[in-house]
């Protein structure tokens, strides 16, 4: 199979950024880029040393891949031509929705990508998905490429695999800033909950969840909670109150 001059980028965000610079890595270069913003795209365009397409009707790559919000993937890949192999990364889009089109893949990359800073593809689990069986073996050959973890999945479980992705990650996130927000107005020093922090997510990689759980909310420690509550802006306070009452039902389901 020849790579040359064969994959181009639709979308100028982080996974853009992220998937083009494995591949390029991995020695596959980026042939053109498309994107809504002409100064981003241009921008990305010269990162890659591509082509910048101004319309994406004119796209010729082989390989599209489509690095956008979910609710702009179908509108994108309607105004794509219909002879170029079009990649999704969404986790949570079905290919269900593409019926209509033989040459569309997914190639969904299990990883956040908040930032620009270089990260080791090799390691990072790639789910794919294809409606053609053709296809869906170039999409495992161009995945293999760039990562040693590449797992052909359906619809539903790609949607199951973000599901949990968004518990872990971002929600997790948000709960970290308001902690991060709480020891800020106090004037108190972040770092000091980097080891807590550190060992959380081994805690996590190791264990069931269910079986480390500690806290005033498992102990239903009514005391701790009050006193926590005190210290709280109206906002935190409705997000502790449904955290905490989750876990004491679960820990405590007769109370």
């Amino acid at each position: 199979m020849t790579l040359k001059n064969s994959v181009a980028l639709v979308g100028t965000g982080n996974i853009a950024w992220h998937l083009g610079n494995a591949f390029v890595k991995s020695g596959i270069g980026i042939n053109e880029v498309y994107g809504r913003n002409k100064s981003k795209s241009e921008e990305l365009a010269q990162v890659f040393d591509a082509s910048c397409v101004q319309d994406i009707a004119l796209l010729k790559s082989k390989y599209v891949f489509v690095c956008v919000s979910d609710d702009s993937i179908e509108t994108i890949i309607s105004q794509i031509p219909e002879n170029l192999n079009v990649i999704y990364t969404s986790g949570a889009l079905g290919i269900d929705r593409f019926k209509n089109r033989n040459n569309v893949g997914v190639l969904y990359p299990l990883q956040t990508f908040g930032d620009r800073l270089p990260s080791d593809f090799k390691a990072i689990p790639i789910l794919i998905e294809a409606n053609d069986e053709n296809l869906l073996n170039e999409i495992h050959f161009l995945a293999s490429i760039i990562s040693s973890e590449v797992h052909v999945v359906n619809s539903e479980q790609r949607l199951i695999y973000h599901l949990a992705a968004v518990w872990m990650n971002n929600f997790v996130n948000h709960i970290g800033n308001f902690a991060y927000d709480i020891i800020q107005e106090h004037q108190l020093d972040w770092s000091k909950l980097q080891l807590l922090i550190e060992k959380t997510t081994t805690n996590l990689l190791i264990n069931n969840p269910k079986n480390i759980q500690t806290g005033p909310a498992k102990r239903n420690d009514i005391n701790t909670i009050s006193k926590h509550l005190e210290h709280l802006n109206e906002e935190q306070k409705v997000v502790y109150n449904i955290l905490s009452e989750s876990i004491k039902k679960k820990y405590n389901p007769n109370g």
